[in-house]
């Protein structure tokens, strides 16, 4: 629910890694399986969002409680909402 969270943040703290630019690839029983292995290239990734963790605090229960709507919608860390 964190990682969901900071990743619908805008701007985002945390990155969708499938999102990312692939940085390695390998084929493992002729499936192509690919991925970004670069992390150290996102040090200072969420550092352009603003926010105080006391706002973050509170919209982290905001958004769980009145805003995603679990009825029609799933937490997922590897698609981002537009």
């Amino acid at each position: 629910m964190c990682i969901h969270f900071l990743q619908q943040r805008r701007p985002a703290i945390l990155p969708c890694l499938q999102g990312m630019e692939t940085t390695f690839s390998v084929t493992v029983d002729d499936v192509e399986c690919a991925s970004f292995d670069k992390v150290e290239n996102l040090c200072n990734f969420g550092s352009s969002n603003q926010e105080i963790v006391a706002q973050l605090v509170w919209a982290f229960f905001n958004y769980w409680a009145y805003i995603h709507d679990d009825a029609n919608s799933v937490i997922s860390v590897y698609a981002q909402e537009a």
